[in-house]
C-alpha cells in the first residue's frame, strides 16, 4: 500500500489540512479541513486537495454564483419595479425588493421568479383578477388597456399609490361606469397606438368619465398638464415642450436639465453624458 503523502499544514486554494481522520471506502486518506471563510471540520481527500477538485468548503461556489447576479435594480416587471438588492435565500437565489404599482412596498421576490414571469405583483393582480365575475370573458387580462384602467383606479382610490396625491388626494374621481373595465372599455376603446396614453381633456383637474378623456400623444400630455412647465426664450415664455419638439431632443432630459437651471441653450445642444 502506497504511504499517504503527508500534507499536516498545507493550504490548497481555500482550505488548510489540520489533520488525517482515516481513509474513505476506497482507501484514500482523508483530511479534516478549515476552510478560509471559517468553517471547521471539512473532510476532503488528500488527492482532491492536492488535484483542486475540491477547492471550498461550498462557498467559492456560492462566491460565484453571487457574481454572476444579473443587476435588476430598476427594472420594471409587470406591476413589479425593483428598487434593490437585499441578499439571497438558503438556495444562494439572489432577492429583490420591489415596489408594485397597486403601492405595496417592499415586496420580496427571487430574482428567477422575476425573470421567468411567475411574479408580476405584490399579489393584488391575482386579487383584481379573482374579484371579476367568473362570467366575464373580455380577454384583456395582463394587456396594456387592463393595465392603464387598473392604473387610473389606483391613483384616484388608493392612498398608498406614489402619485394619489396628484390625483384622489386632489379630489380627482373615477365615475361609477368606469369602475369595472368593461364600462370602460365600452367609452374609452382602445389607444390609436403604444405611444397613446389616457389624458383627461378638456378639463385637466376633472374626473376621469365621459366627455373628458382623450387618447393622447406625450407632447399632448405633457402641454395638459397641471405642473405644465414654462421657459423664457428670446423674450418669450415658451412651454420646455415646445422648446425640446423645436431643437429636437429628449423632452424628459431637457426638462429635467432646465429645472435644474440649465440654459436653453446648453439644455438643448450639450450631449449627454
Amino acid at each position: 500500500m502506497t504511504k499517504a503523502i503527508d500534507i499536516t499544514g498545507q493550504t490548497f486554494n481555500k482550505l488548510t489540512a489540520d489533520y488525517r481522520v482515516g481513509s474513505n471506502k476506497e482507501g484514500k486518506a482523508l483530511w479534516s479541513c478549515t476552510c478560509e471563510c471559517g468553517v471547521t471540520g471539512v473532510e476532503v481527500t488528500g488527492k482532491a486537495l492536492r488535484t483542486g477538485g475540491v477547492k471550498s468548503c461550498g462557498c467559492a461556489w456560492k462566491d460565484a454564483a453571487q457574481k454572476k447576479v444579473v443587476d435588476l435594480s430598476d427594472q420594471v416587471f409587470d406591476r413589479l419595479t425593483v428598487t434593490g438588492r437585499i441578499g439571497s435565500n438558503k438556495d444562494g437565489r439572489a432577492i429583490w425588493l420591489c415596489n408594485c404599482s397597486c403601492g405595496a412596498k417592499d415586496v420580496e421576490v427571487v430574482g428567477k421568479q422575476l425573470l421567468s414571469g411567475k411574479t408580476r405583483s405584490c399579489g393584488c393582480l391575482y386579487r383584481d383578477t379573482r374579484g371579476l365575475s367568473k362570467n366575464i370573458k373580455h380577454g384583456y387580462f395582463g394587456t396594456r388597456i387592463y393595465r392603464i384602467w387598473s392604473g387610473m383606479l389606483s391613483r384616484c382610490t388608493n392612498e398608498n399609490h406614489d402619485y394619489y396625491h396628484q390625483y384622489g388626494g386632489r379630489g380627482i374621481k373615477v365615475c361609477d361606469q368606469w369602475k369595472t373595465f368593461e364600462g370602460f372599455l365600452k367609452d374609452v376603446g382602445l389607444p390609436p397606438s403604444d405611444k397613446h396614453t389616457l389624458d383627461r381633456f378638456p378639463n385637466k383637474d376633472g374626473d376621469y368619465e365621459p366627455g373628458n378623456f382623450r387618447w393622447a400623444t406625450q407632447s399632448q400630455q405633457c402641454r395638459n398638464r397641471s405642473d405644465n412647465t414654462y421657459v423664457t426664450y428670446n423674450g418669450e415664455d415658451v412651454l420646455v415642450i415646445e422648446l425640446a419638439e423645436f431643437f429636437g431632443v429628449d423632452y424628459d432630459l431637457f426638462r429635467g436639465r432646465i429645472k435644474a437651471g440649465w440654459s436653453v441653450e446648453d439644455a438643448a445642444h450639450i450631449p449627454k453624458g
